[in-house]
């Protein structure tokens, strides 16, 4: 297994772990994170950019948000907002390089 560290999310806290794209045991080759809402655990894929890595947490983060406000959207409305707020971030220089290191990272 790779990287780990923890981020919160609505005051809990959320294991995340880079993994071989493997781990996924999925069907599906377009499987780059995934998450468990119910354990806080998040898993990312390893073998992207780290631009990717940022934008797959975000999704998964997201699904949290869906799971803890019983909000519930498609993926692929979710993959929109994803992207979204990725690149809100990324042309407005909004430093969040800090939840790819953890909270004291």
């Amino acid at each position: 297994m790779g990287q780990k560290w923890k981020i919160w999310v609505f005051g809990k806290p959320v294991q995340v772990e880079e993994v071989d794209m493997n781990y996924f045991n999925d069907e599906s080759a377009s499987k780059y994170g995934a998450v468990d809402c119910r354990e806080g655990k998040i898993w990312i894929a390893n073998n992207q950019l780290a631009e990717n890595k940022l934008e797959t947490l975000i999704h998964e983060v997201i699904h949290i948000f869906c799971d803890e406000m019983k909000i519930e959207l498609e993926e692929q409305q979710i993959q929109q907002l994803a992207l979204g707020f990725f690149l809100l971030c990324k042309e407005n220089d909004i430093n969040i390089k800090k939840l790819m290191r953890g909270k004291d990272g």
